[in-house]
C-alpha cells in the first residue's frame, strides 16, 4: 500500500485532562517510526552499594568498569570513570559541544 509521505505524520495538540500531546495526522503502520532525535543528556548508571564488585559504565562507550580496580581510568578533567584515554578524548570533545 503506497502512502503519501509529504503529509506530516503527527501534529501537536492539547487535551484538557492530559495536557500537551502528539496526535497522529493519519493512520500509521504498526512499528512505523514517527519521530527520532538524539538525546539531549546522557548520564551514567551509578551503583547503589559501591562495593568492590560495583560497576559503573564508561561515560563514552558504555563498557562496564570495576570501580575499585587498579586499572580504572579516570577523566583528568572531571574524574568520572572511563575505560581508556581514547574515550576521554571523545568525552571531553562531547562535553564542549
Amino acid at each position: 500500500m503506497a502512502t503519501d509521505t509529504s503529509e506530516a505524520l503527527f501534529h501537536t495538540g492539547e487535551d484538557v485532562v492530559l495536557g500537551r500531546e502528539l496526535v497522529a495526522s493519519r493512520d500509521l503502520e504498526p512499528g512505523q517510526l514517527i519521530y527520532s532525535e538524539l538525546p539531549t543528556l546522557r548520564i551514567p548508571s551509578w551503583p547503589n552499594d559501591m562495593t568492590f564488585e560495583s560497576q559503573a559504565a564508561c561515560l563514552t562507550c558504555g563498557t562496564l568498569l570495576r570501580l575499585h580496580s587498579q586499572s580504572l581510568y579516570k577523566c583528568t578533567v572531571c574524574s568520572w570513570p572511563l575505560c581508556s584515554e581514547s574515550c576521554q578524548v571523545v568525552h571531553i570533545f562531547n562535553s564542549i559541544l
